[in-house]
């Protein structure tokens, strides 16, 4: 990579997925942590570039729905799913360099978008402590794994009759609280040094990030909510195929 490619390309992937999270409600790890690796970086940098952005981000939407936040609610759930990262960065630590690794990731997306569009539960006042725990627990592991925990939160989220600010207040919460501690996890388990300019790389380009909620304003004035979301899950699935098969085609390719 010359010196600018690898800027473009991060810039580019970042923004699509602040797009994409903005547009439906889901998608960014989805879609930047497998489209930062197929463009040559490594997973563990990839999800610190990634994660970064997410902490940042994440906290600012805090700010704005703090009066809907309900920490106390919370807070031992994600403890569960910060405890499990470790185990999916060890995982993740077995698969660094081996020609199969960008299939799994593209295997996760899929299966995340799969379980998204299979179940989907009655909303509900309370649910059984089992439920949050099995959701954190898997979410935790999905994270270390792979930087894309969403799927079992957000699955876990709207199975609650709450209202949609109190929602999306509390996927970032648990978003961005877990994305601050996998950077931790992360720089543990493989290079510090790595991982920091990985982080400082997501945070020169933040400003990018929120650049990226535009495309979804205009697109939200133009087409219809059920138009946005087909286009946006359409992309999602299509960068699932390719980190399948991508190996088989270009088995060359880092």
């Amino acid at each position: 990579m010359n010196t600018i490619w690898p800027y473009l390309v991060i810039g580019t992937v970042l923004f699509t997925g602040s797009a994409l999270q903005a547009m439906v409600g889901f998608g960014y790890g989805l879609f930047a942590v497998p489209a930062l690796l197929l463009f040559g970086w490594q997973p563990y940098e990839a999800m610190a570039i990634v994660g970064a952005c997410v902490v940042v981000h994440g906290w600012f939407c805090i700010w704005r729905s703090r009066h809907e936040l309900l920490w106390g609610e919370l807070w031992w759930l994600i403890a569960i799913a910060c405890a499990m990262q470790p185990v999916g960065n060890l995982v993740l630590s077995k698969l660094v360099g081996k020609a199969m690794l960008s299939q799994v990731f593209g295997g996760l997306l899929l299966a995340g978008l799969a379980a998204r569009a299979c179940w989907q539960p009655l909303p509900r006042e309370k649910l059984h402590p089992l439920w949050g725990i099995t959701a954190m627990g898997a979410a935790g592991v999905l994270s270390g794994v792979a930087g894309m925990g969403g799927p079992p939160i957000v699955l876990w989220l709207f199975a609650h009759k709450w209202s949609n600010e109190r929602i999306r207040v509390s996927m970032w919460t648990i978003f961005s609280t877990m994305s601050l501690t996998n950077l931790v996890w992360l720089a543990c388990r493989f290079k510090t040094a790595v991982i920091l300019h990985a982080a400082g790389l997501g945070l020169l380009f933040l400003p990018v990030v929120m650049l990226g909620t535009l495309p979804a304003t205009w697109a939200n004035n133009r087409m219809s909510h059920d138009t946005l979301r087909r286009v946006a899950v359409a992309l999602l699935i299509v960068m699932g195929l390719y980190a399948l098969v991508q190996p088989a085609i270009f088995p060359a390719k880092p």
